[in-house]
């Protein structure tokens, strides 16, 4: 039952009234003194009963208005650290964005150095793929024959010597790398001025080729390219020869060069289009 029958409420009602008139009788016939002093220390037995109680109820207020305070504070640091990792995010993000911005800034800047100071007339092209096995040495850039690309024409960077137009299709075409096995091209030493000829390997190593034993050359020496045969202008690195091997069995001896490029980092270019001397050879004719 949800609320006590009728004689329950006067039983509890009996027994208050029984209790009050108990007392009075009690502190009536025991206590000595005047009404007003008998009020008081009634009202003192009180608020000695009353006073732990209200106590009680205070500190368990206080302690709920502080648990909400602190709950409060907990969620709301919460919710800033969660912001403060999405900026942290954001930021490492841009900075990665602001790192790359700068290294390409600093190739293209390198790129218009050389454009700058070559005499050559030059077209830059992006790399979009590459393909680099035991048979072939190749990138593929964005430009082709629409873009006046032809096969042979000559592909550098600011670092020296790419490769040469392979294949040429409409919109894009296909370099071979100077250190694929088929690859052949001439250069110079540029400390004794020897005439020598490079090539790739299987292994993409650079090798000179059909080297006398009479040529003056020796480890550390810089290779450029010689100007000759119409391809690639003069001066542009090659590599740097890192062993001689001679045998007295053979008259030609064996030298390999590490290349100047990194081939596998490119990623933009210059096609020759045109250089000085192909401007002499014209007039010449």
């Amino acid at each position: 039952m949800l609320f006590p029958s009728v004689n329950r409420q006067k039983t509890w009602l009996l027994l208050l009234l029984v209790v009050l008139v108990s007392s009075n009788l009690y502190f009536h016939f025991s206590f000595e003194g005047s009404v007003e002093e008998r009020g008081r220390w009634i009202d003192r037995s009180i608020a000695r009963v009353l006073t732990p109680i209200q106590t009680l109820f205070n500190f368990m207020g206080e302690w709920s208005t502080m648990s909400a305070s602190k709950i409060s504070r907990m969620m709301e640091a919460e919710q800033e650290n969660v912001r403060l990792k999405e900026e942290l995010t954001t930021l490492q993000l841009n900075l990665q964005n602001y790192k790359e911005l700068e290294s390409e800034n600093s190739r293209l800047r390198n790129l218009l150095s050389l454009k700058a100071a070559s005499k050559a007339e030059l077209r830059a092209a992006k790399v979009v793929g590459r393909d680099v096995n035991i048979f072939f040495r190749t990138l593929e850039i964005d430009l082709g024959e629409e873009d006046g690309i032809e096969r042979g024409m000559a592909v550098v960077c600011a670092q020296g010597a790419v490769g040469r137009i392979l294949r040429v299709s409409a919109s894009t075409s296909t370099v071979l790398l100077i250190s694929d096995l088929n690859s052949r091209i001439d250069g110079v030493v540029q400390r004794s001025r020897s005439q020598v000829i490079v090539g790739g390997s299987p292994q993409g190593d650079l090798k000179l080729q059909l080297l006398a034993r009479r040529s003056d050359v020796q480890s550390g020496d810089s290779i450029v390219t010689a100007g000759t045969g119409g391809l690639f202008p003069p001066g542009y690195a090659i590599g740097v020869i890192v062993g001689v091997a001679e045998d007295p069995n053979f008259v030609l001896d064996d030298a390999s060069l590490e290349p100047t490029v990194d081939f596998g980092t490119l990623e933009e270019v210059f096609i020759v289009t045109k250089y000085s001397q192909d401007k002499k050879n014209a007039s010449t004719n």
